[in-house]
């Protein structure tokens, strides 16, 4: 018999779990796996600043801009990839600045007015004469030597743009008039410094300038505000420019110990390593 007074069973559904919102991130991380993830080349080395044809995206939960970082490790390994990919054009614009060099390597102007002495019978105008050619080669060398390390650097912000600068691209590039000037007032202002600080001051001037081309050819610079970049840069980024320099520095020793032609590899290297180094800390192009 059917009761009538008795409720329908209601059918039961499971409880649904509580939704637990996902934990903040660390300081320094990323929101989730599909954020933006800090650009790398093709090689893997760690590019710091802005995505390209971008804009900055924002940290989560406000935090702070991860600062870029200079490893030393990474310059040299960057500097290393980009040499073995494109030796030959580099060796052979290391060629090209040895034999400048050595072209222009001449005496001093005193030891060559003493040489003369004797064919000028003591001529004050042979001897002046002497001494003013000798200053001339002297300053032609050193323009030189300042207008191919600049086209050095040049390829070597190419290189971190990923391309691949033939032998005859060293030789061309825009702004390479006023990376010279750049260069040329680097080269008086350490000298200056090292007169009046006995040397210790020339030292300094020379590490706080090091960038100063790479500002003038990257972005566009002026010599002095190329120069005054170049001292912030070096300044918030003291101790791992040290590091770095004193590398390349140990490492073109050790090139020049190996009958010299060891610098045919040793110089590509620093220079590249520079171009990584002024990308990094600067937020650019790392490819």
């Amino acid at each position: 018999m059917t009761d009538f007074n008795s409720t329908p069973e209601q059918p039961t559904t499971p409880p649904t779990p509580p939704v637990t919102p996902p934990a903040p991130p660390a300081y320094g991380q990323y929101a989730q796996p599909g954020a933006q993830q800090p650009p790398t080349g093709p090689a893997g080395f760690p590019q710091a600043g802005f995505p390209q044809g971008g804009m900055p995206q924002a940290n989560p939960y406000n935090a702070l801009p991860v600062t870029p970082q200079l490893k030393v490790g990474d310059a040299m390994r960057f500097a290393w990839h980009k040499f073995k990919q494109n030796w030959l054009a580099w060796v052979l614009f290391s060629v090209v600045i040895m034999v400048v060099s050595a072209i222009f390597q001449i005496p001093s102007a005193n030891q060559l007015s003493e040489q003369m002495q004797n064919i000028g019978n003591n001529n004050t105008l042979v001897q002046t004469g002497v001494t003013i050619g000798a200053s001339f080669l002297s300053m032609v060398g050193a323009v030189l030597a300042e207008a191919l390390q600049a086209m050095a650097k040049r390829s070597a912000l190419v290189e971190a743009d990923g391309g691949k600068p033939s032998f005859s691209q060293f030789f061309s590039g825009n702004r390479i008039g006023v990376a010279i000037l750049t260069a040329i007032i680097v080269s008086i202002g350490t000298s200056l410094a090292a007169v009046v600080t006995l040397g210790i001051g020339g030292l300094v001037f020379a590490l706080f300038t090091v960038f100063a081309v790479f500002f003038v050819l990257d972005q566009g610079l002026t010599p002095f505000q190329g120069i005054a970049a170049s001292f912030r840069l070096v300044a918030k980024n003291a101790g791992a420019v040290i590091l770095l320099m004193l590398a390349l520095v140990g490492i073109n020793i050790l090139g020049a110990l190996a009958l010299g032609v060891g610098v045919l590899v040793t110089l590509p290297l620093s220079t590249l390593a520079m171009g990584y180094a002024f990308r990094r800390l600067t937020g650019g192009t790392i490819i």
